[in-house]
């Protein structure tokens, strides 16, 4: 087993590397970006199977509090 911490081993290295054809990947988290996906897409491309299962509430919209600005930047033409 190894640890996979994104800055001594990277998982997008791990992923390039142990993707091959006809594979069946499997992931949880909590997104994925297209940008992801564009740095994967040769080995995506080679897969039967992806299921991403999303671990945290994607498509839920959150009532959070505006905060005021904390800076003012004026117009250039006043």
């Amino acid at each position: 087993m190894k640890l996979i911490d994104n800055v001594n081993i990277r998982l997008i290295d791990d992923l390039k590397q142990t993707i091959t054809k006809g594979s069946h990947l499997y992931i949880a988290g909590a997104s994925f970006s297209m940008y992801a996906f564009e740095a994967l897409k040769k080995e995506l491309n080679q897969i039967d199977e992806l299921q991403f299962i999303f671990s945290s509430p994607t498509f839920v919209e959150e009532n959070l509090k505006k905060d005021a600005r904390q800076f003012y930047i004026p117009h250039i033409y006043n």
